[in-house]
């Protein structure tokens, strides 16, 4: 039985040409098994939007590539998150177990003023990893990417904005991150 998606509205406004789903209850198998699920899924949530997918768009080996779309996936263990935009805009999705984020890895790619600001220092990682992924073509590293201007939104969700660390002034995009369910569902739209 395949697993179901959730669709998720983010609380800031977004553009009408963005899609995001939230997919719980993997089987839990890491590795290929997973990675393949989550690419089927993303084939025929493509296709009841009335999208027609390409065969690329199963190739493990690569991003997923669409001609008219910026496809981002994440998964872990036992969820799974899928965000499109129609391009010239771009996409960056993150979900992770939070139990699993080590604060040593936290510390290695975060400075301790985004720590410190941080509702939760585990959060931080989902956020870089969806903003570098929106970026991944200008971001060599996921460190070169500070996170910033956490705001409360709902229950158990913040809007934050990326720039890169070496550049003040250079806003990335903004984004929004939620616990759901044990884990954090980040997705970020770039700005240019």
């Amino acid at each position: 039985m395949k697993p179901s998606f959730l669709p998720l509205t983010p609380v800031t406004p977004w553009p009408e040409t963005t899609r995001l789903f939230y997919l719980p209850k993997l089987d839990g198998t890491r590795g290929e098994e997973t990675r393949f699920e989550v690419r089927e899924l993303l084939r025929d949530l493509l296709s009841s939007h009335g999208i027609a997918s390409p065969e690329e768009l199963l190739e493990l080996n690569r991003r997923p590539f669409h001609p008219t779309l910026h496809i981002s996936v994440s998964h872990c263990k036992d969820a799974g998150l899928i965000g499109w935009s129609v391009k010239p805009l771009k996409i960056g999705v993150d979900v992770e177990q939070m139990v699993r984020i080590e604060s040593h890895l936290i510390r290695r790619v975060s400075t301790t003023d985004e720590i410190s600001v941080a509702p939760q220092q585990e959060l931080l990682w989902s956020a870089k990893e969806a903003a570098f992924k929106s970026r991944s073509e200008s971001v060599e590293v996921i460190s070169s990417v500070e996170i910033f201007d956490w705001q409360a939104l709902e229950d158990e969700s913040w809007s934050f904005k990326a720039r890169l660390a070496q550049d003040k002034n250079s806003i990335l995009g903004g984004g929004e991150i939620r616990l759901i369910e044990g884990h954090s569902a980040a997705f970020f739209l770039a700005d240019h």
